[in-house]
């Protein structure tokens, strides 16, 4: 989903930033380009999207966001890197939240510049073979210019000028959609995914289902609204399937709007089972606490 970290960037620094953009683009285009015959770097988006599916979304960048939720920054940062370079803007983008935001010593602003352009060019080749991933990742690309980011949004727009946003989100839904009734898993969240980001209010449901019924642990990550005892039976599912976060995620439920800590302590230790070390530090802050009633009131006993 889409960040909305908050990034001052200095604007001399933005200004030689500008200024290269061009010329990154045109290495971009140019390495591509070479790539273009023999499909070393075209083949990397098919690969992780059946990677994706294989691993029922437990990739790099699923490790990245466990590595977040227990504040391990450098070491999401890498594993966001590492999808990055086989050419996914979202991870680029990621990558780069991570790295700016938390000022990492590993993060270098022109290697992620040169990068996203890569990641852009990688993804519009992908696109146009009918790689559904590659279509997904500039329909990301080009809603990242919605981010108020201005360094962002020097690097990517150059990328983006000759391409139609409507034709790509188009063409991305279609395909999606397509392989999702063909039970491709990955593309049953993406489809979701972006539905939820075209209309907030847009249904879901079948695709969330379907992709949970694959086994896909990332179904409910579609910006569904939180407070909704759907969205929580959908992470309930999630966390049957061990996905630590969704169960981390129920737990948080139980205990703050249902007020019953003693299932919320079960939900903590699976997701501390399953290595999630801040559910571990909530388990223990979780105290068993009086009785209530439906209204989640002490019930006193009388006389």
């Amino acid at each position: 989903m889409k960040k909305t970290y908050n990034i001052g960037v200095q604007s001399f620094k933005f200004f030689i930033y500008s200024t290269i953009i061009a010329f990154l683009f045109a290495c971009a285009s140019n390495n591509v380009g070479n790539t273009d015959g023999s499909g070393e770097h075209l083949d990397d988006l098919t690969l992780l999207h059946k990677a994706m599916n294989a691993k029922h979304g437990r990739t790099d960048s699923y490790y990245a966001n466990l590595a977040v939720a227990d504040g391990d920054y450098d070491r999401a940062y890498v594993l966001h890197q590492k999808e990055c370079v086989q050419g996914s803007v979202i991870e680029c983008l990621n990558a780069y939240y991570v790295g700016e935001e938390r000022a990492l010593s590993n993060y270098d602003s022109m290697n992620f510049a040169q990068q996203l352009v890569n990641s852009v060019e990688i993804s519009y080749k992908a696109c146009k073979r009918n790689e559904s991933l590659g279509c997904v990742n500039l329909f990301f690309a080009f809603e990242a210019l919605d981010d108020n980011n201005e360094f962002i949004k020097s690097i990517i727009a150059p990328s983006l000028e000759h391409y139609n946003d409507e034709i790509i989100a188009d063409k991305a839904l279609k395909l999606t959609k397509k392989e999702c009734e063909s039970d491709d898993a990955t593309s049953c969240f993406f489809h979701a995914r972006m539905l939820r980001i075209i209309d907030h209010y847009a249904d879901v449901e079948y695709f969330v289902n379907k992709s949970l019924d694959l086994g896909y642990i990332l179904a409910p990550f579609v910006r569904l609204p939180m407070q909704s005892p759907q969205t929580i039976s959908y992470f309930k599912r999630s966390c049957a399937l061990n996905e630590a976060l969704s169960c981390r995620y129920v737990a948080y439920w139980l205990e703050k709007y249902e007020n019953n800590k003693a299932l919320a302590k079960e939900f903590y230790q699976k997701s501390c089972k399953l290595g999630l070390q801040s559910a571990c530090d909530e388990m223990r802050k979780v105290k068993s606490g009086d009785k209530v009633d439906e209204v989640g009131s002490p019930i006193i006993n009388r006389r």
